[in-house]
């Protein structure tokens, strides 16, 4: 496609295209203002066009028209790195097209083996949900004189406990040197992942 057959968008700098027209630490601050400018489908290039659609209804309409032929993700070094070079992807996560479908099926089924839809799922969650209320009860009374309590890691926690107990039938306690290990892990692996331009 020639340039002038996308949706309009700011000008573009060569190699770089749009780059310096987005807030990396705040990308959607700078869609939403791109789509009030340009209106709610526009085009950016980070080198190559990216079609940004900003408004859900016609979003929705073009997923359900041309949903199969537009879905996917970006095709790259980059990523391929984390997707082992292979077409259609790797992982539940980030795979796609016949492979997603393959590992979607199976997801849900196995879903709904633990329980999904039958209630000892929502039982299961409860009970960490529990745990985490009672968790944040001794907090605070540990540190009433403080006043301000970082909830991230408290609510962290729970999260990859009930994934934990779904998936492997088992949780950490509050406090395990292990959980905090992965949960490091997986916190400086993502933050390195978001840092790179898949383009």
């Amino acid at each position: 496609m020639d340039a002038s057959d996308y949706p309009p968008g700011p000008k573009r700098w060569p190699i770089i295209g749009n780059l310096p027209n987005i807030d990396i630490a705040n990308p959607h601050k700078s869609f939403l203002a791109l789509s009030k400018q340009y209106g709610p489908v526009f085009t950016i290039w980070l080198p190559r066009p990216i079609i940004v659609i900003a408004d859900f209804d016609i979003l929705k309409e073009i997923n359900n028209h041309y949903g199969m032929q537009i879905a996917g993700r970006p095709q790259g070094f980059v990523y391929g790195i984390f997707t082992n070079h292979q077409k259609d992807g790797d992982g539940i996560i980030l795979c796609q097209g016949a492979r997603w479908s393959a590992q979607r099926r199976f997801a849900l089924k196995t879903f709904r083996n633990f329980g999904m839809g039958k209630g000892i799922m929502e039982h299961r969650i409860n009970e960490h949900k529990g745990l985490l209320l009672q968790r944040m009860q001794n907090v605070c009374d540990l540190r009433t004189r403080i006043g301000v309590i970082d909830l991230h890691l408290h609510i962290s926690f729970c999260v990859g406990n009930i994934i934990n107990d779904l998936v492997m039938g088992r949780h950490y306690h509050y406090g395990d040197d292990e959980f905090y290990k992965f949960k490091t892990l997986i916190d400086n692996t993502l933050k390195g992942v978001s840092s790179f331009d898949y383009t």
